[in-house]
């Protein structure tokens, strides 16, 4: 139910215009670009829409960020939107089954890591040590791509003979909350809330903070998660989003997304 509520949530409130990259002001009427984001790309496509904007004052690019999930529900609901990046899959393919993209490409890739408070008492080193009796542990919801990778990275981590059954079960017990979006389960681990919190590994990089440290493991490297890119079917031939989305896929656009640690395709 509190999925649903938010989905709802968003859907309203893309229609309001989202992060208007760049300042310049023009007596001309601007053309507007909508772009919609998964949130784990706020830091590094916002700034690589800055430097778009510094070298292209005509195009005001307006940037929604939320769960791919609602996002994709939002265009299908007949938001307006030119581009679209989702964390997954999933939610890509279901558009381009139901019309709404003709095609899609795979730029980026990401990989989980826990995310631990330094504030914890709870060593943790790999997987397995989330298994804990006591260690608070936030995850994100199963229907938004970082819960959906972390649900395979712990059938994966069973698999591989990482943790036992009754360690997987003992990890779920652990789980006191299920968030809405990458960003929120960070803050929970931020604000000393939860012990760990399972997010991407750019979330952190995006941070200079000393309240938390880093924990990779071996079986999140084995479960790269994907970003694919698409133009709307409605603005597939519209120059000035084409020229934005070629930008975003260039040499120089990839760039942005290693800088926080993205792998580029």
């Amino acid at each position: 139910m509190k999925y649903k509520i938010f989905m709802l949530m968003v859907v309203m409130l893309v229609i309001m215009p989202g992060c208007n990259a760049g300042k310049h002001k023009s007596s001309e009427r601007q053309k507007e670009i909508i772009v919609f984001s998964a949130a784990s790309l706020t830091e590094s496509l916002t700034e690589l829409c800055d430097e778009y904007h510094k070298k292209n004052h005509e195009v005001k690019l307006i940037l929604n960020f939320a769960p791919s999930q609602a996002l994709k529900a939002s265009i299908e609901s007949g938001t307006r939107a030119d581009i679209f990046i989702s964390a997954s899959l999933n939610e890509m393919d279901q558009l381009k089954k139901n019309g709404f993209v003709q095609e899609y490409k795979v730029f980026l890739k990401n990989r989980l890591v826990i995310a631990r408070s330094k504030n914890s008492k709870f060593n943790i080193k790999d997987i397995k040590d989330l298994a804990a009796p006591g260690l608070k542990l936030a995850a994100a919801d199963k229907n938004v791509p970082v819960g959906f990778y972390w649900e395979k990275g712990l059938e994966l981590a069973v698999k591989k003979g990482a943790v036992t059954e009754e360690d997987k079960a003992l990890i779920e017990k652990n789980i006191i909350t299920r968030e809405l979006n990458v960003k929120d389960v960070l803050s929970k681990v931020l604000f000393g809330e939860v012990d760990a919190g399972i997010v991407y590994m750019t979330d952190v990089a995006a941070l200079d903070s000393e309240k938390l440290e880093t924990v990779d493991s071996m079986v999140f490297r084995q479960l790269d998660a994907v970003y694919p890119i698409a133009i709307i079917k409605e603005s597939a031939s519209d120059k000035e989003v084409r020229k934005l989305y070629d930008f975003i896929l260039s040499k120089d656009g990839k760039n942005f997304f290693e800088k926080y640690r993205f792998i580029a395709d």
